[in-house]
């Protein structure tokens, strides 16, 4: 009787270990979670403090200072890494030399708004997108405006539309929803989601005569769009044909010559 006694004890305190080490394990993981959330929260709000020509313009007067404060030479250079906290492989390199020179540095590292930044990496000024986020890429046309690749954080989609930004007067403006060019090809997926990325445009490059080319990774598609200001449409498509059969739109793609790899319509 004593031993079965002893076993049932034993098995009672093991039992109790066990859950002891879950417990314990489960407060360690909430510990380390709350640590990552409070890591995050803080970088957030040090990014949202950069980001403002008010802590710009402080950095500014701080390296200003330094400089009249010292005598520096190619001996003794002022070298501050990213002062202004935009550009981690930055270098604010400051000294007076009576003959020209240049410097070099090597910097290794670790693999709903715009910044404008200059050649120091200070941030001169900040647009707001308002509703809209900025991805992947952007590109600059012949009048100085950004196109920017964005969603608008108002639909179900992301990844699809492309944004004019005047960097002189702000004004930002939707000019491409593709919903309005390929809303057919949308709507025969039959998806209706939340973050629906049905087309997910990946680069934009600038053509000139009011064109583009955007790159599709989810329909492995290049698309000219003509018109971009005006009435945008698709000039043509390259991409697979039987992606695109019995789509409607597999007549704006261009064919491909086999012979030599060029495409014609």
């Amino acid at each position: 009787m004593k031993w079965i006694k002893r076993a049932v004890l034993g098995i009672f305190l093991a039992a109790a270990a066990v859950i002891g080490v879950l417990g314990f394990t489960k407060y360690q993981a909430r510990q380390a979670e709350a640590k990552a959330a409070e890591e995050t929260s803080r970088k957030k709000e040090q990014i949202k403090e950069i980001y403002t020509t008010e802590y710009q313009e402080a950095v500014k007067k701080r390296l200003e200072t330094a400089k009249e404060s010292g005598t520096y030479t190619t001996e003794k250079m002022l070298v501050e890494q990213n002062p202004f906290g935009t550009n981690t492989l930055s270098l604010y390199v400051y000294f007076a030399t009576e003959e020209p020179v240049s410097v070099s540095y090597v910097v290794s590292v670790p693999d709903s708004e715009i910044a404008a930044v200059n050649e120091l990496g200070m941030v001169e000024q900040v647009y707001d997108l308002g509703n809209y986020q900025l991805h992947h890429d952007y590109v600059f046309d012949d009048d100085g405006n950004l196109l920017i690749l964005a969603t608008d954080t108002g639909k179900q989609t992301v990844e699809d539309c492309v944004l004019k930004l005047n960097p002189s007067t702000g004004e930002v403006s939707c000019i491409l929803d593709l919903e309005d060019l390929l809303g057919d090809y949308k709507e025969s997926l039959g998806m209706d989601q939340e973050d629906l990325d049905w087309v997910h445009i990946n680069t934009i490059q600038w053509m000139g005569e009011d064109s583009i080319l955007l790159s599709s990774r989810e329909t492995s598609t290049i698309l000219k769009i003509q018109n971009l200001n005006t009435a945008p449409e698709i000039a043509y498509m390259i991409g697979e044909e039987s992606f695109w059969e019995g789509t409607g739109y597999e007549n704006l793609l261009l064919t491909k010559d086999e012979s030599n790899g060029s495409f014609s319509s």
